[in-house]
């Protein structure tokens, strides 16, 4: 990670300091991205623990991989990424698509423990690649790193049950 790779770091004003330089760097970069992904990077609730729709604390249900079949012509095809997270209140679904993916690279340390999973989901950031195609990174609390590289990420919150949380 560029700016948020901090959970090593034990000092409070260091982590301030990096997330106010991620902040800057999005505001600097707000007309390069697409609307939908710098609303979800930018988002009050994005890095808010208190906040049901907050990604800190929740857990992989479903990552599904999608090459589209409109089309049988191998130029013309495109890939995209569904995920599927459950709320670290439990109470409500975060669905992540990914649009046009680039690239990807999903790695998950390998377990000793009757347990494998990825663990919490801990931070993420986007950025821009050179050539302007968005990079989100995820770290897992388990050793796992995803990037996924692709061209605009729309953000869903979906409440269980009667209780309901707008995802703003």
């Amino acid at each position: 990670m560029q700016f948020l790779d901090h959970f090593d770091v034990d000092d409070p004003a260091r982590v301030k300091s990096n997330f106010d330089a991620y902040g800057r760097y999005l505001e600097e970069h707000k007309e390069d991205f697409p609307r939908e992904a710098y609303e979800f990077a930018t988002a009050n609730w994005h890095y808010d623990p208190q906040h049901h729709a907050c990604l800190h604390n929740t857990w992989v249900e479903s990552l599904e991989v999608i090459e589209s079949t409109s089309t049988y012509h191998e130029k013309l095809r495109q890939t995209d990424i569904r995920l599927t997270l459950l709320g670290a209140y439990n109470d409500g679904r975060i669905e992540i698509n990914y649009e046009n993916v680039n690239g990807y690279r999903l790695g998950l340390a390998s377990s000793n423990t009757a347990v494998n999973s990825h663990g919490d989901w801990l931070i993420d950031e986007i950025r821009l690649t050179e050539s302007r195609s968005l990079i989100h990174e995820i770290k897992f609390w388990k050793d796992g790193n995803w990037q996924i590289e692709c061209s605009n990420i729309r953000f869903k919150w979906i409440p269980l049950g009667d209780q309901s949380q707008d995802e703003n």
